[in-house]
């Protein structure tokens, strides 16, 4: 089953079949909406080949120790920016135990190397993770660190989320002003943001914007742009938090599923390698935005987001143009979002 942004009937369809399985544990695994999605020749192949190495890796590391894992050595992969390696080092302190030597591996993603094309040309969501995936399943790399928001909504198979660190800031900022006014050229290449920003302001220039954090923010003063928007979370950990105007509450901008919290992917059958680094409660509220994503169809790069802020989940749909946003709060993922898809443009 595939979706695509602009098919409500999809949407629908696929709420149906998700609603119809249920969504036992949180997230089922395997290649799901997101990876059919990108339409690339023997993903699936890879996919199951993938798989199965890991399950062969894993076995032997297992039976290498006698009991549980056992390793000296942890490679944690992540992207390359600064941020990613801030980010990939804030996971290795969770993870430092005797005995065992951590080694940081930067890996380039495709959403790292294209830096111009919207991200709806790229592919679909996962454009910062898949390369890191391919090398956890191939067996370069022990642990992989993601920004949770980056994450296809629903697990590769194979692989499995160990661990969410406790969750920062999850709000949206606005950096170069501190409102939103008729006229203003606000940065984003985000369809989530911009949907959300018109239905704010339907009067702003909203103009595409990629590039890593400190990138958009020089892009911003030199093309002249009034604000560019970016997660808050991203900038604190940068120590740029200085730049933020205002921090967009949820009841004003529902952030992406995941935002503010780091995901520590691992081969399915060794989450015990980072089970300490996991914060119960970032894992409750964040599995609950993702399954809400993913029975919407999280795959078809269209203005959805689900925040859980403790006692309520909260999801949204919206028109990309935000000439209509429509939100729906309770506590069953699946539920959420069938209330949604019929509001889905077709």
């Amino acid at each position: 089953m595939r979706g695509c942004a602009s098919c409500g009937s999809c949407w629908r369809e696929r709420v149906r079949e998700v609603r119809g399985r249920g969504l036992p544990g949180g997230l089922r695994s395997g290649l799901g909406l997101d990876r059919d999605h990108r339409g690339e020749a023997g993903a699936a192949r890879a996919g199951r080949i993938g798989a199965d190495r890991a399950r062969t890796a894993a076995g032997r590391a297992r039976g290498r120790a006698g009991e549980g894992l056992r390793l000296t050595l942890l490679r944690v992969g992540s992207r390359g920016s600064r941020l990613a390696l801030i980010q990939a080092e804030l996971a290795a302190s969770r993870l430092r135990r005797d005995g065992v030597e951590i080694a940081l591996v930067p890996i380039t993603t495709v959403g790292d190397r294209d830096r111009s094309r919207p991200f709806g040309e790229i592919g679909s969501r996962g454009v910062f993770v898949k390369e890191i995936e391919e090398a956890l399943l191939a067996g370069r790399i022990d642990v992989a660190v993601h920004s949770a928001k980056d994450m296809t909504s629903s697990d590769a198979e194979g692989l499995s989320v160990g661990a969410y660190l406790a969750r920062e800031d999850p709000r949206d900022a606005l950096c170069g002003a501190s409102e939103l006014r008729p006229g203003m050229r606000v940065g984003t290449a985000s369809v989530r943001r911009r949907a959300e920003l018109l239905a704010l302001e339907p009067e702003l220039s909203v103009e595409p914007l990629r590039g890593n954090v400190e990138t958009r923010l020089r892009k911003r003063r030199e093309r002249g742009l009034d604000a560019v928007v970016l997660a808050a979370c991203g900038l604190d950990r940068l120590g740029l938090g200085d730049e933020i105007g205002r921090r967009l509450e949820p009841d004003e901008m529902l952030p992406e599923a995941g935002q503010g919290a780091l995901a520590l992917q691992v081969r399915a059958g060794e989450e015990e390698l980072v089970a300490a680094a996991d914060d119960a409660e970032t894992r409750r509220r964040v599995e609950a935005e993702r399954a809400c994503v993913f029975a919407l169809g999280g795959g078809c790069l269209a203005p959805v987001a689900a925040f859980h802020d403790g006692e309520t989940l909260t999801a949204l749909v919206a028109a990309e143009d935000g000439s209509w946003v429509e939100r729906r709060s309770g506590g069953d993922p699946a539920a959420l979002a069938a209330e949604l898809a019929p509001l889905v443009q077709s």
